[in-house]
């Protein structure tokens, strides 16, 4: 593995998570963020990010707070100059994160990205064909959006069509 050295990050879990248990799952910390043990310095690098730019806008839509969620990356490290994870370091961050879902039981996940989608479900379909969909992982509904990067750059009724859907998703029963 080539993670820098003490840069494991197990995610941002919301203080009041366990009310709500709506876990959302990113590509990779990039080295902008801090140290991962220095939670509310991860947890304000990430909202001043265009990623969190676009988890505000989602819950404001969904009318749910940060406090409400499980925020984690499927590659739990960083690795240098912010390359790209390879297959070998997807592979050792899945049973991380699978062990993360049977800790905190999710009652739904998001899943950003195409890189988190077909590492998590295997799955080499076209991303377009399951962007929006639900999947279902051992019972638990899992929807399958764009990363938050990509939503942001949309122009502004397109952002806003995907922000409702993945508001709709969060709050619906």
């Amino acid at each position: 593995m080539n993670f820098i050295p003490g840069s494991y990050n197990p995610g941002l879990l919301g203080k009041n998570y366990d009310a709500s248990r709506l876990m959302m799952v990113l590509h990779f910390s990039d080295s902008r963020a801090p140290i991962p043990h220095e939670e509310e310095g991860y947890r304000e690098a990430l909202l001043a990010s265009q990623t969190g730019r676009v988890l505000k806008w989602i819950l404001e839509e969904s009318k749910i707070s940060l406090d409400d969620l499980f925020v984690t990356n499927y590659v739990k490290g960083i690795l240098p100059d912010d390359k790209p994870p390879t297959k070998q370091e997807y592979d050792v961050s899945k049973p991380l994160l699978l062990e993360q879902i049977e800790l905190y039981q999710p009652k739904k996940i998001v899943l950003f990205g195409a890189p988190v989608y077909s590492h998590f479900f295997e799955d080499t379909s076209a991303f377009q064909e399951v962007t929006y969909s639900v999947r279902e992982f051992d019972h638990i509904p899992v929807l399958v959006s764009e990363h938050p990067g990509y939503i942001h750059r949309l122009l502004t009724e397109k952002r806003k069509e995907r922000i409702s859907l993945l508001s709709s998703f969060l709050t619906n029963n």
